[in-house]
């Protein structure tokens, strides 16, 4: 696997066409103007904010109620524009559940040791949707794009591991490692469509000593509304296939297009991050996160992480 990755180079290059919409984005967050952005979408969010027990008592209840009422955002009264944008735009104050909330899901995100029967191993990140039911990226798991093995090759040698992260005290967590279950329940889309893998993990850890059920899931959802252009995103993560990650800052979304499957959002991601859940500002999954925009140098170089030139000599990983 020593090139770059279709996946990262379709990815970048889409990317790269987003300047305008990211320039765009960022503009209405000085102004406080985000609402604007995609009015019929803000519109969708406000109404399912309103009806939030978490959320809604950030707002008063007249504003509530033309929230609900009125479908138009450019219609609403200054006094809605404000609410929203403060709920919507503003991250300074959150309400301590934010960080229960988010403490209770981080269990449910793993790193997946993608391995092949020929021994090559390589790191991604992947979350439970359902009981024992885990999701990632199918070039996580999938390495055929590339000239490398298939999906079937690698779910029976692939672990994901649970745990992997270090304390407050420097020390680290007992880590907790399953297999992966195809034969129970696999379902995918390549790369270059919707690029994910569904798997059941097997019941109990390698060791025996624990239960997938006991790690909860992420309840995913078809409703509408769950995040607007300009709104915060949170990703949790194994970048580099390092320890858990949590990325709170600096962060939003930048596009969302309802002709495609693609969100475009800002946020510090890395190699191993691919399969990671994208969050809301209520712990709500908007997106499975695919991959990143492509460092490049004045001259079109691709650049690896340490800012030299990237040569197939670093590897796709």
């Amino acid at each position: 696997m020593q090139k770059l990755r279709p996946v990262y180079a379709q990815a970048s290059r889409r990317l790269d066409q987003k300047a305008g919409t990211h320039a765009q984005t960022h503009d209405h967050i000085a102004r406080r103007t985000v609402r604007l952005l995609d009015p019929v979408v803000t519109a969708m969010r406000a109404r399912r904010l309103v009806q939030s027990p978490l959320v809604a008592t950030a707002f008063d209840n007249d504003v509530a109620q033309e929230l609900r009422q009125q479908p138009d955002a450019c219609q609403w009264s200054k006094k809605a524009q404000t609410q929203l944008e403060r709920v919507v735009n503003d991250a300074d104050f959150l309400p301590v559940w934010f960080l229960q909330r988010g403490a209770d899901l981080r269990r449910t995100v793993a790193q997946v040791q993608a391995r092949s029967p020929s021994g090559v191993q390589m790191h991604g990140t992947g979350f439970l949707v359902g009981p024992g039911l885990l999701l990632t990226n199918a070039h996580v798991l999938d390495w055929s794009d590339n000239g490398g093995e298939s999906l079937n090759d690698l779910v029976r040698e692939s672990t994901v591991v649970f745990d992997f992260e270090q304390r407050f005290d420097g020390s680290y967590a007992p880590m907790v490692t399953f297999r992966l279950d195809p034969d129970t329940l696999l379902l995918s889309s390549p790369w270059n469509e919707l690029d994910f893998v569904l798997v059941a993990l097997q019941p109990h850890s390698v060791d025996r000593q624990a239960a997938i059920a006991d790690y909860g899931f992420n309840r995913l959802t078809a409703e509408l509304g769950k995040v607007a252009r300009g709104e915060p995103i949170f990703i949790i993560q194994h970048p580099l296939g390092k320890e858990k990650q949590v990325v709170l800052h600096g962060n939003r979304l930048i596009e969302r297009d309802e002709a495609t499957t693609v969100l475009v959002y800002e946020a510090d991601t890395n190699s191993g991050s691919s399969g990671a859940p994208v969050y809301n500002r209520q712990w709500e999954v908007v997106a499975l996160h695919h991959a990143p925009q492509i460092g490049r140098n004045p001259n079109g170089d691709v650049l690896a992480i340490d800012g030299s030139v990237w040569t197939e000599a670093h590897g796709a990983s």
